[in-house]
């Protein structure tokens, strides 16, 4: 309730500044002009004001970002020389609670090449490391916001809807609240569509990079943090192989092959090692995880059948190879369009996430490419906006406050159903039907 009274009384604010601009400076709120530098900033500076105020009072008191040490702690780690540690819960969480007393000691799940990225956060002092952390994820969420606008040329007051959305966003307060990694690999995501769209500095680079294409380095260089996370980056590799888009896919690739390199380098084996044994102890011990309480197909598996971990694992990898077999074919019938990246976010990536093995809450942000893709997109421009509107009342239920009401207050506390999933689900099939069924 509180991000709908400050996004609407911000968007009045910023309606009414235009008209009194465009009254006083022309004389006539209907006389063309262009605007000015101060007219400009506006939403962009409220938008981050928005994000910021929200995201402070949607957190614990002094920003005590739930997971911000389980990405704190490796840097410490790494700065003793005893990087294998991270993955060793009964060495790692103890080390949490020292640094961090009022917090928990969430485990890391980063693979190894993931880990240089987080240095920089553990060269902060310990009292520093949730404002650092938390400032750090708005200006993702900001980024991401403003790359979206720009990939699809939106006017510049659509930067402050957008913000706005992103406030009333169940996922958004979950990954700021708790400190995750979502904002990072929403912009992320947000980039690589950026660079898809556009080929930008060629001139600059054509000498160090030759016959290779410039959006297509920077789109790959874009979607790298995506893999720190892979089932969450499974779904865009899978739609960039079927769009031919084989150079992006083998930059992504080259990328990867040089970060598990650094970290073989940095790290060695051993660390490697144990973050393969932590894997087999988190499937022997869901509790780390809970996965059953994730929107994805798994995650609904298990509270209808939570002892049958193994079946229920095997349901859930036949269903994302189906889902990814979608995915391919979605990428293959559009990949000759000049709009192919926007059926990457109308398609791949909600049918990536409800078939993700493991997919928490507040990776749902991902979805807001796709949303705004949705309505803006050239790829949708003769759906009137009205049927836009009602295609996606399915995702009300991720909006605050009804997030809180399904799942904290039903999810939690034994619903056996996740209204989420099933939201997911719906949107989910509805684009694969959709982008496979349909005629141009």
């Amino acid at each position: 309730m509180l991000a709908i009274i400050l996004y609407a009384v911000t968007d009045a604010f910023v309606r009414s500044l235009h008209v009194w601009v465009s009254t006083n400076m022309n004389g006539s709120e209907s006389a063309p002009r262009k605007p000015d530098k101060l007219e400009i900033a506006l939403p962009y500076c409220f938008s981050l004001l928005l994000l910021v105020v929200v995201g402070v009072l949607l957190s614990a008191p002094h920003l005590a970002l739930k997971d911000m040490p389980e990405f704190y702690a490796p840097g410490r780690l790494m700065f003793s020389g005893t990087i294998a540690d991270v993955y060793k819960p009964e060495v790692y969480q103890p080390l949490v609670r020292q640094l961090f007393p009022d917090h928990e000691a969430p485990i890391l799940y980063i693979p190894p090449y993931g880990l240089p990225l987080l240095l920089p956060l553990g060269c902060f002092p310990p009292a520093l490391a949730d404002y650092a952390w938390f400032a750090f994820l708005i200006l993702c969420s900001f980024g991401s916001v403003v790359v979206l606008k720009l990939t699809l040329k939106l006017q510049h007051k659509y930067v402050m809807r957008i913000a706005g959305l992103l406030c009333l966003s169940g996922p958004e307060w979950e990954a700021i609240r708790n400190g995750q990694l979502a904002p990072i690999l929403l912009l992320s995501l947000c980039g690589g569509l950026f660079f898809f769209k556009r080929d930008l500095a060629q001139s600059a680079s054509a000498k160090l990079i030759g016959k290779f294409k410039d959006n297509d380095i920077f789109a790959a260089l874009a979607l790298t943090p995506l893999l720190t996370k892979p089932q969450l980056a499974i779904p865009v590799l899978v739609y960039l192989l079927g769009a031919g888009q084989y150079q992006v896919l083998l930059f992504v690739i080259a990328f990867g092959v040089v970060l598990n390199a650094v970290a073989l380098i940095m790290f060695g084996s051993n660390t490697y090692a144990a973050y393969f044994a932590l894997l087999q102890r988190v499937q022997e011990n869901r509790v780390w995880q809970v996965p059953e309480v994730t929107p994805t197909i798994r995650g609904q598996l298990l509270r209808f059948f939570p002892t049958a971990d193994s079946a229920v694992m095997l349901v859930s990898g036949v269903a994302l190879c189906v889902g990814m077999i979608c995915v391919f074919l979605i990428a293959r019938k559009y990949r000759k369009s000049s709009t192919w990246w926007e059926y990457l976010a109308l398609g791949a990536i909600p049918t990536g996430l409800l078939t993700a093995l493991h997919c928490h809450n507040y990776d749902l942000l991902l979805l807001l490419p796709s949303i705004v893709v949705f309505m803006f997109g050239a790829s949708t421009a003769a759906i009137s906006n009205k049927r836009k509107l009602l295609w996606l009342l399915p995702l009300v239920p991720l909006m605050m406050p009804v997030y809180n009401k399904v799942h904290y207050e039903y999810l939690l506390v034994g619903g056996s159903v996740n209204l989420l999933f099933l939201d997911l689900a719906v949107v989910a099939v509805a684009s694969i039907v959709w982008l496979l069924l349909r005629r141009d």
